[in-house]
């Protein structure tokens, strides 16, 4: 199945593995993006929270499990239809 929403989880990762196909990973999906060694729940938690912060800068206090609510919240906000989400 194609999915096709800017806010798909899907896309997001498929596109981080083919950017990072070259890179040294070592077949973990969470790495640091610089130095590829495998994250940290904290460390992982640190960017999903900066991830969060960037992508609505009127988020108050975010944490890292918050990443889904804050996704379908953008989406409201510019009043995407709910099926594409």
């Amino acid at each position: 199945m194609l999915h096709t929403t800017p806010l798909c989880p899907w896309n997001a990762l498929d596109a981080f593995l083919k950017r990072t196909a070259g890179e040294a990973h070592q077949g973990f999906i969470f790495v640091h993006p610089t130095s590829f060694k495998p994250l940290k729940a904290g460390r992982l938690s640190y960017w999903l929270v900066k991830a969060i912060k960037t992508a609505d800068t009127s988020a108050t206090s975010p944490a890292g499990h918050d990443v889904r609510k804050f996704g379908h919240s953008i989406a409201f906000a510019r009043q995407e239809d709910p099926a594409t989400i």
